[in-house]
């Protein structure tokens, strides 16, 4: 086509004022058309030269020659307008562009498909935020962008309430938060298909069953044995421990395929005739892929096949007032299985026996032994707690044996970390095997000769009273 010399001149001032050298056609097409004069005006414009006479001097582009000199005031009228159609377009792509963004499948976002569990979400969601973190990728706008576009997708896949909402109603409902509302249309589903139940779920009482088929399934618990000493109980105590944890292979994904034979489903049906006009379809589970909809096909990127052991160091915190059998979980961090959400780590604290204290309950028991003579004047001695800490016992007289003396508040601490239970100190006499001649006469001296068997011939031993020969018989 041939371009006359004005219009080359309109075309090349219109790619100069775009910043970028090329302006779209439709704005090149309005930048670079002359204003008709009144005898043409009903002609339909075209990106051609004007054959019909051209309008007001003051209305025409000016040329090169003019520019450069400052004369002619035509660019000076349309320059306003070149400006605000290229903001427009500026404006208007960058509306697309972010619409397009926000209606990306979330699932294409992760590279997972929409039957997916949540551990292969978690597992991918890992790999990307890894390979597009803006601390890796520093100054890099796109993978900016992109590590925002995952984590806002894996916000809503990893949450059970928003993903079935995103399943359902999509963005959308998402946006009008269809999750409280039932969706856009705020109905309920009469046969069930609602995740509380429908009508006849309810009324007939089959919506926990539907409910319960809903769930995903979960791979076991692994529950661990902790030795813990009482000391540790007592004090409080942040174990560290490590193990080899079976994962699965994080690039897993491009080692399988889709089956060919059952199309990703799982499950193949299968139709049958059984009479005039009667057929019968007959679903089974696929024999190619063993019901997972995938095949998986030889890969390099996980030589060690789909699971791999991966050292696991965790930080145990043991409170203060743990008792034995309490039990410390850390969620999804079992071995993970295939098509299962990851079950818990249970450790479970196994109290080791001290040498001093036996606890019972709240309560710490402790044997102090004692001297005969202690036995007779009255006590003043110490006994070092689980902490370190000197407990002063005292006692005033005579203290009789396996007699018990409680002291409040040095007991194990308990739950609510603002009281303790107490220390129950029983006090066990040291007798002398054998006295000495000399030894004798002194208690003889003291206390008197002891009695004949003639003198005591008839006479009974009065009856302890209960609660002393209920607390004498307890055993530590």
């Amino acid at each position: 086509m041939l371009v006359s010399r004005p219009l080359r001149r309109r075309i090349l001032l219109a790619q100069s004022l775009s910043g970028k050298g090329v302006l779209p056609l439709t704005l090149l097409a309005l930048a670079t058309m002359d204003s008709p004069s009144p005898s043409c005006a009903t002609r339909r414009p075209v990106l051609r030269v004007p054959r019909c006479p051209a309008g007001p001097a003051h209305r025409r582009l000016p040329t090169r020659r003019q520019l450069a000199a400052g004369g002619g005031d035509g660019g000076a009228v349309l320059l306003p307008l070149w400006l605000g159609l290229l903001l427009l377009y500026l404006l208007l792509a960058d509306r697309v562009t972010t619409a397009h963004a926000a209606s990306r499948d979330l699932y294409d976002v992760l590279g997972v498909a929409r039957s997916a569990d949540s551990s292969t979400i978690k597992r991918a969601f890992r790999k990307l935020s890894i390979k597009y973190h803006p601390d890796k990728n520093a100054g890099d706008k796109n993978a900016e962008s992109a590590y925002v576009e995952i984590t806002s997708a894996y916000e809503v896949l990893s949450n059970k309430q928003k993903r079935n909402v995103y399943d359902r109603y999509g963005h959308e409902g998402l946006k009008n938060n269809a999750g409280s509302g039932r969706g856009s249309g705020g109905g309920m589903d009469p046969f069930g298909d609602d995740e509380d139940g429908g009508f006849f779920d309810n009324f007939f009482g089959t919506g926990g069953g539907r409910r319960q088929r809903q769930q995903e399934a979960r791979s076991p618990d692994m529950v661990i044995p902790l030795t813990v000493s009482l000391d540790a109980m007592y004090n409080g105590e942040v174990v560290q421990a490590s193990r080899q944890r079976q994962v699965i292979c994080s690039s897993w994904s491009d080692c399988e395929s889709r089956c060919m034979t059952c199309g990703g489903t799982g499950y193949t049906v299968t139709t049958r005739r059984i009479g005039p006009g009667f057929i019968q379809q007959v679903r089974s589970s696929c024999l190619s892929c063993g019901g997972s909809g995938k095949i998986v096909t030889e890969c390099s990127t996980c030589p060690h096949g789909q699971f791999e052991q991966a050292e696991q160091v965790l930080l145990i915190e043991i409170v203060r007032g743990a008792f034995d059998g309490q039990r410390v979980a850390f969620e999804e961090m079992a071995d993970e299985l295939p098509g299962h959400a990851t079950g818990s780590l249970v450790f479970v604290v196994d109290e080791v026996p001290h040498e001093t204290f036996r606890r019972d309950g709240d309560d710490l028991h402790v044997r102090l032994p004692l001297t005969l003579a202690e036995a007779l004047v009255g006590v003043d001695r110490s006994v070092t707690h689980l902490d370190g800490r000197a407990v002063s016992i005292k006692t005033a007289g005579v203290t009789k044996p396996l007699h018990k003396q409680r002291v409040a508040g040095q007991g194990m601490p308990r739950a609510d970390g603002d009281s303790a239970g107490d220390l129950v100190v029983e006090f066990w006499v040291d007798f002398p095997e054998k006295l000495t001649d000399a030894q004798q006469e002194a208690v003889v001296a003291v206390f008197g000769a002891p009695p004949k068997a003639s003198e005591l011939a008839g006479v009974a031993a009065p009856v302890a009273d209960g609660a002393e020969a209920k607390e004498s018989k307890e055993e530590l």
